[in-house]
Order: structure tokens, then C-alpha cells, then sequence
């Protein structure tokens, strides 16, 4: 059969050799077989490797998880789970084997950096059409201000991976597949030496932030000197889109546990939203998002942006939203021991609170605002 395939190509390329020679007939000929036994090989690759799992999981090689705004459709379609993490940036570093150690379950992640509300409609939306008879837990970290309207939700990116149809050629023919089949399989190669790829290649790991970010006082501070102005609106739209994006499904799924937190930001954000005279919006969106939520009984609402001893813990973070992996595990074990916020009037309270306690950090906030800090700092700060 080798040999076969072997004479096959060979014959192929002296056919390419001997192009000017062909008679137009034959060289439109030459030209079909070529290019069709291009397209099979094309689609025979796509469908072997299938880096995106739209078909089926890797078979023989490690998948790699890059890319969850292409991945996550598939994922959804051939993983075996039960609860599925939905966020931003804010819930990538939860680890898989945690959250089934400390949940119970079984675990996948739908998570993207720069999550909008558009794209977590899709998520929920593709996990309840696929998956709905085994789904029982759907575990939400949400940002208000992702609820705001998007020029370019994140999953119109590879709005072909949607859907139910059979056959996409974005998929088949595009140069992102075929850089993802190389960056899979180069992966594969190098993870017996390089500990990033045997991170990529860590299901456990799904979409996490690549290992070695640093977290720390002295780097929260150089970056609130970098800040640049809240460009996010916040408005009667995201309030409505709190309905046409998130609460439809928890009203369409009465059977499945919502567990629905308010990511730990650092007191610094709170002081940033106030300096850019948008606390009042974000509190009142704080308040009718739980007004909005609470009313479903298959809800459960954590309230991590009172948790002062993580926020305030400056430590914890490396800008003003982002905290350490170690945080991620403090969340699973809070939402484990089941203490979610009991009423509309303790979240209100909790706002309240908020809007107090920043007043503690606003000149610190202000004078490290007020710094001018040059490319050496810089240097200094990410060494």
C-alpha cells in the first residue's frame, strides 16, 4: 500500500516537472488531480487531528487547549462532564482536578479572556442544546461590565464551530486550522522537554494563564500607575442584557444549580471605578443584577467583591482584577461550604460596604495614580 501511495506522488511530480510539455487538455487534468488530491488530504488531516474537537477527541496525540473561543463548541459535544465553568479572565485559572476534588462532578470549562455577554449566551446556549439531560451544575463568575454591548462578541470569531451542520469548510480550508494542527502536534513533540507544553497539554489545566505570572503587592501598584480611562459603558442596556443573555437560561433550565459569583477584584478596582466617577452605575447594576438573579430558586449568588480579606489583600493580585491560582482554589472551597448570600437586602449591604471601605484606599490610590513612571521602573518591577 506504501508503494502504491509512494509511485502515486512520484508520478505526480513528474507530471509538474513536465507542465510545459502537456497539451492543454492534459495539463487541466493535472491541475484537477493535483489540486483534488490536495483538498482530500486537506480534509483528511482536519478530520485525523481535529485540533478543535468538532468532531471527536484527539485520537493518538495529546489535545492541546489553545484557543477556547474555537474549542469550547466541541468540548461541549464530546467531553463527558456535569458542570460547566462559565467566565472571563477572571475564572481561567481554576483547575479541572480541584473542582471535581472539592464540587464533586464532572468538569469542563467554558472561559475566555474578554468574555462578553454575547458569547456566554452562545456557551450556555450550545451546553444546554448538546448536553442538557447530564448537565446539572453551571458554574458562573460574572462581570457586570461584560454585560455592556459588544462590537465583536468573541464567538463570531469561529462561528463556524456552531451549529449542527455536518461540514464547515472554514474549518477544513483555513489557515488557522492548519496552524492549529501544527501547534498541536509540535506540542506533542516538545513536551517531553518543555514544561509549557506539558502545561497546554494538561486537561486539567483547560485555558488556564501560561504558568509563571507574578503576583504581588509591587506589581498591582505598577500597574494602577498604568490605568488608562474606564472605557466601558454602563447603561440601561446592560441591565437588559442581563435578561436577553443570562437570566433566559437559568428560567429555561429550572432542574439545573446555578452557582453564580462576583469575582474578587482588588480594592483598587473599586477605587479605580470611583476615580472614573462610575461607582454609582456599578453599584446600582451590583444591586439589580442580584435583584434580577435571586429570584430563581436554582440559584445560589457568592458575593466575592465583599470578600475583603482577599480584595484588600494586595498580595493576591497582579493588576487591579487579576489574582493568583491560589485564590481560585480559596473560591472553590467557599462555594463548597455553601454560605451564598441569603437575600437582595445582604446584597445591598454588601454594596454599601464596598463603597466604604474603599474610602480607606483612595489617597494611597491617588498617589500612586499621581506617579510618573518610565521604562526603567518598568524593568525593576518584572524582574
Amino acid at each position: 500500500m506504501f508503494d502504491k501511495i509512494k509511485k502515486f506522488f512520484h508520478n505526480c511530480y513528474l507530471k509538474l516537472c513536465d507542465f510545459r510539455e502537456l497539451s492543454p487538455e492534459k495539463y487541466v487534468k493535472s491541475f484537477v488531480i493535483i489540486l483534488l488530491v490536495l483538498i482530500v488530504f486537506a480534509v483528511a488531516a482536519v478530520l485525523l487531528v481535529d485540533p478543535y474537537v468538532r468532531y471527536h477527541k484527539a485520537v493518538g496525540i495529546k489535545q492541546i487547549f489553545r484557543k477556547s473561543e474555537a474549542m469550547i463548541p466541541g468540548i461541549m459535544r464530546n467531553f463527558d462532564y456535569d458542570t460547566v465553568l462559565f467566565g472571563s479572565s477572571m475564572t481561567q485559572n481554576f483547575d479541572i482536578a480541584e473542582m471535581n476534588a472539592i464540587l464533586g462532578g464532572k468538569s469542563i470549562k467554558a472561559t475566555c479572556a474578554g468574555l462578553d455577554s454575547e458569547s456566554l449566551d452562545k456557551y450556555l446556549e450550545t451546553a444546554f442544546a448538546v448536553h442538557k439531560k447530564d448537565l446539572k451544575r453551571c458554574l458562573v463568575g460574572v462581570d457586570l461590565f461584560c454585560f455592556s454591548p459588544s462590537d465583536r462578541p468573541r464567538w463570531k470569531d469561529y462561528k463556524y464551530m456552531y451549529g449542527n451542520h455536518i461540514f464547515a469548510p472554514e474549518y477544513f480550508f483555513s489557515i488557522d486550522t492548519a496552524d492549529a494542527i501544527r501547534d498541536m502536534i509540535k506540542t506533542n513533540i516538545t513536551q517531553k522537554w518543555k514544561p509549557l507544553s506539558r502545561f497546554e497539554l494538561d486537561q486539567n489545566k483547560m485555558f488556564s494563564n501560561k504558568p509563571g505570572l507574578k503576583y504581588g503587592r509591587k506589581y498591582l501598584e505598577y500597574a494602577v500607575t498604568q490605568l488608562h480611562p474606564f472605557p466601558v459603558p454602563l447603561d440601561e442596556t446592560t441591565i437588559a442584557n442581563f435578561e436577553r443573555h443570562f437570566f433566559r437560561h437559568i428560567a429555561a433550565n429550572p432542574d439545573v444549580q446555578f452557582d453564580v459569583f462576583m469575582p474578587p477584584y482588588s480594592i483598587y478596582f473599586w477605587c479605580y471605578i470611583d476615580e472614573n466617577k462610575e461607582l454609582d452605575k456599578l453599584s446600582d447594576l451590583r444591586n439589580r443584577f442580584a435583584e434580577g438573579v435571586l429570584k430563581y430558586p436554582n440559584v445560589r449568588l457568592f458575593d466575592f467583591h465583599a470578600d475583603f480579606d482577599i480584595c484588600c489583600n494586595l498580595d493576591n493580585y497582579k493588576d487591579i482584577t487579576h489574582y493568583s491560582p491560589e485564590i481560585n482554589t480559596l473560591l472553590l472551597k467557599k462555594i463548597a461550604s455553601d454560605i451564598p448570600v441569603k437575600s437582595y437586602a445582604g446584597f445591598v449591604k454588601n454594596t454599601n460596604a464596598i463603597c466604604e471601605k474603599l474610602k480607606e484606599y483612595k489617597a494611597e490610590f491617588a498617589r500612586l495614580r499621581s506617579l510618573d513612571v518610565g521604562p526603567k521602573k518598568r524593568r525593576a518591577v518584572e524582574e
